[in-house]
């Protein structure tokens, strides 16, 4: 019978082919069995043939021996692979040196199952202590077939741990954290004495520790921006949460009730979160207890605004070319402040009214403005004024309040002819003036003559009081 050569590539020892190490098989017919390759066991045996529980660096060389099964032979007749043809050749060697070849010896360890048992040994191995798998690829010749029929299987050895694994080792696993994973308030901005349900979430950050006792407290904080202190306060009846346990990488999610009080300020007020919990570091065998670990959420609070004004009850009257006025009344009764106040008048073209501007109106407190209109034209006039402001959330808003407006021609009385005499009286005698002109005249001379002659008298007291003054 005529003998099958083994591929040339592994006739010397090399030790290429693939490095990837999963069964496989292969044959030169295609009616040939395949091989399926099923490691048993990996042991190291030092030069008496006792074995080595763990091979390191230091460890001198030793024999490497491979049990495995070949479950694709299960239909082959033992007697058909022949022991003295069968070979074995490391194809990935990992962390280990295999002396001057990568040829190894095979035997059949057993043949009492459905299938095949083989042994496979390298000897002169040595553990550089970089990696510890191993693959191989191993030759049968099946006479019955006249066929190399090929597998390939991977294993490791149990060997000492590298430095980069020790070092691993003594920094243990990483703490586990609780956060905050998500949370709600429902509202963009909570309302100022209104109540509200702040839902949460928390998560266990550790994809390998569970956490167990923790207690989670729920504490409405005080920032900078908030002068007057916390603006919220808890409305359930406790803001502690026990939870007995929480699985590595798994949330859970709870809701706590709170009020934004009556006279919190706009801004955003903050709830700080406290975590404590405990763990079981597998590694160290101890139990590691996290007394206090914090979170903040933070929780927009708005005001109402309760700015307001007066109606204006009665119209204003004014004449073409005159300055009259109309008063606006206002009254902040909100909590917080009203913002740059300021007043327009809307109207007819022909009536002008320039703009007022008032500044900042505190909260409860009630004031005025003054608008001053002047008319071109005759006319019954209705317009609004136009308070706009900015609320304590720094919305722009406006108020408008109708007025109407009479402007009138104004009214000058009639030139008084003084009174009239009798025609003769009138004319008068030729070559002098009548008795009415002569009245007249003189008491218009008088008229003119009294404080002339009051000046000339304080004018002759003063002089004598002046030389008075100079003789003594």
């Amino acid at each position: 019978m005529s003998r099958v050569a083994i591929p040339s590539q592994y006739t010397t020892g090399s030790t290429s082919g693939d490095p990837g190490g999963s069964s496989s098989s292969g044959s030169d017919y295609d009616d040939a069995p395949g091989s399926k390759i099923m490691v048993e066991n990996c042991i190291a045996l030092d030069s008496a043939g006792n074995r080595i529980d763990e091979v390191t660096k230091d460890t001198p060389s030793f024999t490497l021996e491979i049990v495995f099964a070949d479950v694709g032979l299960q239909k082959v007749d033992e007697r058909d692979v022949v022991e003295a043809d069968m070979q074995t050749y490391i194809t990935s060697p990992g962390g280990f040196i295999f002396g001057s070849s990568s040829k190894g010896r095979v035997v059949t360890a057993s043949t009492n199952f459905d299938y095949p048992r083989f042994r496979a040994t390298f000897t002169n191995v040595k553990y550089s202590g970089e990696n510890n798998a191993i693959g191989f690829k191993v030759f049968y010749i099946l006479d019955e077939y006249d066929a190399v029929v090929e597998g390939e299987g991977t294993t490791t050895l149990f060997a000492a741990k590298t430095e980069e694994e020790e070092d691993e080792d003594k920094l243990g696993l990483a703490a586990p954290k609780i956060i905050i994973s998500s949370y709600t308030y429902g509202e963009d901005a909570i309302v100022a004495g209104s109540e509200f349900n702040l839902d949460f979430s928390i998560q266990n950050t550790s994809s390998e520790l569970p956490l167990e006792n923790i207690v989670v407290t729920l504490t409405p904080a005080s920032n900078e921006a908030a002068t007057k202190g916390p603006g919220l306060i808890v409305a359930s009846s406790s803001n502690t949460i026990y939870v007995p346990s929480l699985a590595a990488g798994a949330s859970q999610a709870y809701s706590v009730a709170f009020q934004a009080r009556p006279d919190a300020e706009v801004t955003s007020h903050l709830i700080t979160v406290k975590f404590s919990y405990e763990y079981i570091d597998t590694k160290k065998k101890e139990r590691i207890v996290v007394p206090d670990l914090n979170e903040s959420i933070a929780i927009p609070v708005s005001q109402i605004d309760r700015f307001s004004v007066d109606p204006i009850l009665e119209s204003a009257y004014g004449n073409v070319g005159q300055e009259t006025y109309l008063t606006v009344n206002f009254i902040n009764k909100g909590k917080s402040p009203t913002y740059n106040l300021s007043g327009i008048v809307k109207v007819d073209s022909s009536i002008s009214a320039p703009a007022q501007h008032y500044g900042n109106l505190e909260a409860g407190k009630n004031d005025s403005l003054d608008f001053y209109l002047t008319g071109s034209q005759p006319g019954q006039f209705e317009g609004e004024i136009v308070l706009q402001y900015e609320d304590d959330n720094g919305t722009q808003k406006e108020i408008a309040t109708p007025f109407s407006i009479m402007i009138e021609e104004p009214w000058y009385p009639p030139m008084d002819p003084g009174p009239t005499l009798p025609e003769g009286e009138m004319e008068g005698q030729t070559g002098g003036p009548g008795i009415l002109s002569i009245v007249l005249c003189s008491v218009g001379g008088l008229a003119i003559a009294v404080p002339i002659a009051l000046y000339l008298m304080k004018r002759v007291r003063a002089k004598g009081s002046e030389e008075f003054d100079e003789d003594f």
